[in-house]
Formats: C-alpha cells, structure tokens, sequence
C-alpha cells in the first residue's frame, strides 16, 4: 500500500486551534507520557506513532527498535518532524485511513490523541487492522477522575477559541475523557490490559488554566515551571481519581470465539 501515492484526508488538528502549543512546547506538555511510553517500547518493536506531532516520541524510539514510522495530519508539524528525525518515516495521513498493510506494526501508541479523533471507533478499527497479532496498542487519555469536569479545554474560553478558530470545521466540540472500562470496550474485547499507569489528580487540570494564558502570552519559563508541576503530578498514581489515564493493551495471537465476542458489548460511548 505504501507504494502507492498516499490518500491524505483534511482534518483538523489540535495543534490548529491551540498553535502555542507546538515545538518544544508541545515536548514539555507531553514528556511525563512520551518518556513512559519509551520504557514500554522493546528492541525489536516495529513501532507506529499516531499523532507524532514534531516527532519526539519517533526521533527518541527509532534508535532503540527496529523501525519507527510516525503519522500526523498537520504537515506543518510533520515538516519539523523531519527536520528533527530525518532517518525515520513520516506520512501525512489520519487514523481512521492508515497507508500500511495488515499487521505491519508490533506496537502502536497514540498519546493524547483519542480524545481528539472524530471517530474514536474508526480509528481504532484501523489500528487494529495494521497491529499484528499478538502486538500492542499503547494509549494515552484524559481520565474521567475526580477533577475531570476542571479541564481547560472544556471550558468557555477554550471553546469560544475552538469556535473563532475553526467554526462549522471543528469535527470534536467537546474533549473527551474515558474510563478504563470504555477504553477496553472500544478496543474490543480482542485485547487484553498490560501495564498501567494513571497519573495527576488536581495540580494536572489546574496548570491547565495557568497554561492556557502563558503560552498564549509568550511566557516560556513560566509555562515550563508550570509543565514541571504538571509532570510532577503525573508521575504519582492516584488510582481511579486521576486525571490521566495510560495503558498497554495487548492484542491477542487469535481472535476470541463468537461465544466471548457476544458476552463482550460491542462498543462503546466515551464521556464527553
């Protein structure tokens, strides 16, 4: 499939409609999960990242696995990805329409990204498709905790931004948070949950806010002393109330019988 022309679809990214959120920037805010997801990753991983951004998840893998192939559907960013990381793959694609073959990839994460896909369960259907068996899908999302209903980006400001920015375009109004059991019944009831981490409580929605204004203020050291906090808060466990849920699902080496398939829901709604 690759040796075709690439089908890239227009979407919308979230780095358009918050665009201080690039370049290093967007480094700090997702390092705590880019670091763990780094530890999950094996020597001999054929690794996809979905929503590579600037390609910091790829340029630190390529060198620890076998290959390392990053998609994203801002070319803008993708244009710096291969800047930083000129020996690794890059396609201008969305998820729900993955260039690859079946089962080419041992592992693929999708940090952040979830909340934001139009269709979580196409997207994850396509995942799927290019996994191969017995691989692993390692996710990263909002968690549906206790401060849940604080997130900056469902606030009004961050909405009316949203709005000015992208108007009738927007495909995801809302930010999505999950539970763990929606995220297993989107996967589908072939995968089974491996580590996990769920991290950040109440300083995690709190620097939200505070960031919402310093990036957009051009403060760069007060926006990373606020991330140090954020990370902070990520690092600690705190069970079924945090704020940031992480998960290495593995893929079963065969399908389930039709009886599990059936006893299992077929999908499910995330929390919006």
């Amino acid at each position: 499939m690759l040796g075709g022309k690439e089908k890239v679809v227009e979407r919308t990214s979230f780095r358009m409609v918050q665009p201080t959120l690039s370049g290093n920037r967007f480094r700090e805010a997702t390092l705590g999960r880019t670091r763990l997801a780094i530890d999950w990753i094996k020597k001999d991983d054929v690794l996809l990242d979905i929503g590579c951004s600037d390609g910091v998840l790829v340029s630190a893998a390529h060198s620890r696995c076998q290959r390392a192939v990053g998609i994203d559907v801002d070319e803008r960013m993708l244009q710096t990805a291969r800047t930083n990381c000129p020996e690794a793959e890059f396609h201008h694609c969305s998820a729900d329409d993955l260039p690859f073959d079946d089962g080419t990839f041992s592992v693929i994460s999708m940090l952040d990204v979830l909340e934001h896909v139009p269709d979580p369960q196409a997207s994850l259907k396509e995942v799927d498709r290019v996994l191969r068996p017995g691989g692993r899908l390692i996710l990263s999302v909002p968690h549906r905790g206790t401060f849940g209903f604080m997130d900056a980006q469902r606030s009004l400001l961050f909405a009316a931004g949203r709005k000015i920015v992208l108007g009738k375009r927007d495909p995801v109004p809302e930010h999505r948070h999950f539970l763990l059991d929606e995220v297993v019944e989107l996967v589908g009831p072939n995968y089974e949950i491996g580590r996990m981490h769920r991290g950040g409580f109440l300083l995690f929605p709190l620097c939200g806010y505070f960031l919402m204004f310093t990036d957009n203020m051009n403060v760069p050291a007060m926006s990373r002393a606020i991330r140090k906090l954020e990370e902070q808060d990520f690092q600690r466990d705190y069970g079924s109330r945090s704020w940031h849920l992480m998960v290495e699902l593995h893929k079963r080496s065969s399908p389930r019988s039709a009886e599990a398939r059936s006893a299992s829901p077929a999908s499910a709604t995330a929390v919006i």
